[in-house]
């Protein structure tokens, strides 16, 4: 009885945040001693290690870089569908950013007035990024519907970082806004922000419907979380120094962390239980316990 009881404790605080059943993987490119997950699509998974830009689809690494990269792919890459966005350092000792589309690649260099941009995310036909103005000095959020190029900035800020976005959804983060740095969710009219209580910093990096993840500061320390629009909870593999939480698609999360020893990282996958399942869980413990009483 004492055990059924711990039991449906554990389930009953789920619903105020904590988590159940929750399954964490290691996530590490054969080889490499700094592996970054950095987006997921359903099942399929981009990100770099040691320079090397990869996609993972549950079984096979596929390394992934495109033509006339030098080898080396950037940390800021996002996949939706077949669609994969982000940067590389070309042969001719510049960055530029791509689309790849699983056949053709698409190269962006900088945007006008930009000294460089960096692309982090697409859904559908939209890409958001940011750049650099050489007029502003400063960094500006950055969006393309499929044909243009426009600048995104919270307002009043004075740099925008444009890092996910899942339809007309947008999240990311700011600097020297009037009301302080922090990170916002823009659904194309209303900037909102989304900062977690007790942070000295957060900063928003993936974003599927209502749910987003990134990572916060908190007594000099950094933890991944997740948000589903109403409750913050901590992700953070068990044992780690630090982690930070870059993607989403619907109950699994993708991201890095440390187990310090400076010279490792790891990336990791992360799979949240369906309500559904934590609900027939208790329905079948509370019945249980109900019997026992009899």
């Amino acid at each position: 009885m004492k055990t059924l009881i711990t039991i449906l404790v554990a389930v009953l605080a789920c619903g105020t945040g904590s988590v159940v059943a929750e399954t964490w993987m290691n996530l590490d490119y054969p080889g490499s001693s700094h592996s970054q997950p950095n987006g997921i699509s359903d099942k399929n998974i981009v990100g770099y290690a040691d320079g090397i830009g990869y996609i993972y689809n549950g079984t096979t690494w596929t390394d992934f870089n495109p033509p006339n990269s030098g080898g080396i792919a950037s940390s800021g890459l996002g996949i939706d569908g077949n669609k994969i966005v982000g940067s590389y350092y070309g042969d001719d000792s510049k960055w530029h950013c791509f689309l790849y589309d699983g056949v053709r690649w698409n190269v962006f260099d900088n945007v006008p007035g930009a000294i460089y941009m960096e692309l982090y995310d697409v859904s559908g036909t939209s890409i958001v990024g940011n750049y650099y103005s050489s007029a502003t000095r400063n960094n500006h959020g950055l969006l393309f519907n499929g044909t243009t190029w426009a600048t995104m900035d919270y307002p009043g800020a004075t740099s925008t970082y444009l890092r996910s976005i899942d339809g007309n959804k947008v999240v990311g983060f700011q600097e020297g806004a009037p009301n302080g740095d922090g990170s916002f969710l823009y659904d194309g009219t209303i900037w909102v922000d989304l900062n977690m209580p007790g942070a000295t910093s957060t900063y928003i990096s993936g974003i599927d419907g209502d749910h987003m993840v990134g990572w916060y500061n908190h007594d000099g320390l950094m933890s991944g979380f997740l948000y589903d629009g109403t409750t913050w909870a901590t992700i953070e593999p068990q044992g780690a120094k630090w982690s930070h939480a870059y993607g989403i698609s619907g109950d699994t999360i993708v991201g890095r962390y440390g187990d310090g020893n400076w010279q490792n990282d790891h990336g990791f996958i992360y799979t949240i239980p369906e309500p559904s399942t934590i609900i027939l869980l208790f329905s079948g413990l509370s019945a249980l316990l109900l019997r026992r009483k009899k």
